[in-house]
């Protein structure tokens, strides 16, 4: 019977470690011609964690379908722009004295981005999120040089990781301000 069912379902029988439940008795299949017991835990334990991948499935298609609502949102509510995009780490040459500390007086992490100071004076200010095509969404928690102009900086905590970053031309659209 077990064979049957496992045929019928697409897989092979003896390569296949498969258990079966049928009124609290456990039943085992062959693998490799070898039978293999399995005991109430670990039949309990793969229950547990098949309903767990289920639920990170699940998770993960609401994730993709907010993430395409999102960026719909994006092209309806924003003006986006090409901008120069570039990188930097938290490095003296690349900062300023204490390259520790951001101008919103925070620590540099991942998903933080450097604006020049045009783009701040027209609203692209601390705590503002920004999407950058093919990079996705960052926080504006820095402020660049005063020589830059229309110009962001990803930040990446390795030197020569934003080195090879380069400067690309992206487009850049600023996000509505969450609502409280």
């Amino acid at each position: 019977m077990m064979k049957m069912m496992l045929n019928a379902g697409g897989l092979g029988f003896k390569n296949c470690l498969c258990v079966l439940i049928v009124a609290g008795t456990v039943y085992t299949a062959s693998h490799a011609g070898q039978d293999i017991g399995v005991s109430k835990y670990q039949v309990d334990r793969i229950s547990a964690l098949s309903r767990k991948i289920e639920q990170l499935e699940k998770q993960i298609v609401e994730l993709k379908e907010s993430h395409k609502k999102e960026i719909a949102a994006i092209k309806k509510t924003t003006h986006p722009r090409k901008l120069t995009v570039t990188a930097y780490s938290n490095t003296r040459a690349q900062c300023d004295s204490d390259p520790n500390v951001t101008a919103s007086m925070t620590k540099p992490r991942p998903g933080i981005i450097a604006v020049s100071r045009d783009l701040f004076n027209q609203g692209w200010v601390f705590g503002r999120r920004v999407h950058i095509e093919g990079l996705g969404i960052y926080e504006i928690a820095d402020l660049m040089s005063k020589k830059h102009k229309n110009r962001i900086d990803v930040f990446i905590g390795h030197e020569k990781k934003a080195s090879e970053f380069g400067k690309r031309n992206l487009t850049v659209a600023l996000l509505p301000n969450k609502k409280s």
